[in-house]
């Protein structure tokens, strides 16, 4: 698992994926670039195997915080396995002070 930010994803296969694995179609980069101002990020699997978006912002210009991209109500996570859910977990434990994540499991 590896951490990129906008400017580090491959829309074309990050767009595949979401194609391919029937997300939820707010995961398109296109959607994600407008909502977001191309400012979120991801959490990703080998070669666009599994993808997971997120949104990060600082309270008080301080404080980490992680969340959904705006207007999406909740991230799908059937397609991660228990390892990768479990590495998610522990990314942002140690990243985030705060996260505000719905997802499907």
């Amino acid at each position: 698992m590896k951490m990129l930010s906008r400017n580090e994803i491959d829309t074309k296969k990050w767009d595949f994926t979401v194609q391919k694995q029937e997300l939820n179609p707010f995961l398109y980069s296109q959607y994600l670039d407008a909502t977001t101002s191309k400012s979120w990020n991801a959490l990703v699997w080998e070669d666009y195997e599994c993808i997971l978006p997120f949104y990060t912002q600082k309270k008080w210009h301080c404080i980490p915080y992680g969340y959904m991209p705006p207007l999406l109500q909740q991230i799908d996570t059937t397609k991660l396995t228990e390892k990768q859910k479990k590495e998610a977990s522990l990314f942002f434990k140690k990243n985030f002070l705060r996260l505000d994540i719905n997802t499907s499991t």
